[in-house]
């Protein structure tokens, strides 16, 4: 299976402290694709002088992919004064916690961690919606080879949804209209998600995972219906608003973005997003409307 959703994540990520952290909070970070959240933190054991002490670096995983079954992942970690350690797990639901040992004997001072995490999805059974949601009936009138599934759809409402169909069925030769037309996007069964937004057919699961690369699709294939539809549903979910910031920014969703930048409603909530790892991925005009938000709420 071909899918952004299906591909293997690799994080590498150096912490610098002016002390050594003797819990709490390292660090953590927002993997988009897999709807996965990972926050390493550390525990350690009192130090006396001359013995060294105990540390205990764990990572927090919670992630919600339906494409996925669960990960094999590799854990490597280094502290400051301690042997590198490297730990092999599975996770095979949101919420675990992966844990290593580490003995170290570093004074107070500057303090360093290195963190390098490998996980490779296991992929879940998703192929009925693609045979299942578009069979061959009298309405439909074209074929649609996604990916090796086919897709029986109407061409002329495709048409009227999407300019890209429109131009695609008009460039076509009598001669292959009886022909299916080949469609390779990588995200096949999310393509099979958005074409279920605008052709009689059920709607499969719509959520806070697969909205992006649905609206991705929907602006790629030009079906402005869909855009719409996933932004009324944004509207009305109660999906993290940072991440609305963010798909709002990415595709130009004006109703969204007005709406979520009314709900920064005070600094607290400035500081949370100005501190987000996604706030990176917003464009420069967005960002200054963030940044002069804050400064009016710190007057």
């Amino acid at each position: 299976m071909d899918s952004s959703a299906l591909m293997g994540i690799r994080i590498s990520k150096n912490f610098h402290y002016d002390s050594f952290p003797s819990e709490g909070l390292v660090g953590d970070g927002f993997e988009m694709n897999h709807n996965l959240h990972w926050s390493l933190s550390m525990n350690s054991t009192e130090r006396q002088l001359p013995l060294a002490c105990h540390v205990y670096p764990r990572v927090t995983f919670t992630w919600d992919n339906p494409f996925v079954q669960k990960y094999t992942g590799q854990m490597f970690i280094g502290v400051s004064g301690a042997k590198n350690a490297t730990k092999w797990f599975e996770l095979t639901h949101s919420g675990q916690i992966v844990v290593v040992e580490m003995e170290t004997e570093a004074e107070n001072g500057p303090w360093m961690c290195h963190l390098d995490l490998c996980l490779t999805p296991i992929p879940s059974k998703m192929t009925a919606p693609m045979t299942t949601n578009f069979l061959k009936t009298h309405l439909t009138d074209v074929i649609l080879n996604v990916g090796g599934y086919h897709l029986h759809v109407n061409k002329q409402l495709l048409s009227v949804h999407s300019e890209w169909f429109r131009l695609v069925f008009a460039s076509m030769s009598p001669t292959v209209k009886a022909l299916p037309i080949n469609i390779n996007p990588a995200e096949k069964f999310h393509f099979a998600q958005v074409l279920s937004l605008i052709h009689p057919f059920p709607a499969l699961e719509i959520n806070a995972f697969n909205i992006d690369i649905l609206l991705r699709l929907a602006s790629s294939f030009k079906i402005p219906a869909a855009i719409k539809y996933l932004e009324t549903l944004l509207l009305s979910e109660p999906i993290d608003g940072t991440l609305k910031i963010v798909l709002a920014d990415k595709y130009g969703l004006q109703t969204l973005m007005r709406k979520s930048f009314g709900r920064l409603s005070g600094l607290e909530r400035i500081e949370k997003l100005l501190g987000d790892s996604r706030f990176d991925l917003l464009s420069a005009n967005t960002k200054e409307i963030i940044f002069q938000k804050f400064l009016e709420f710190r007057q």
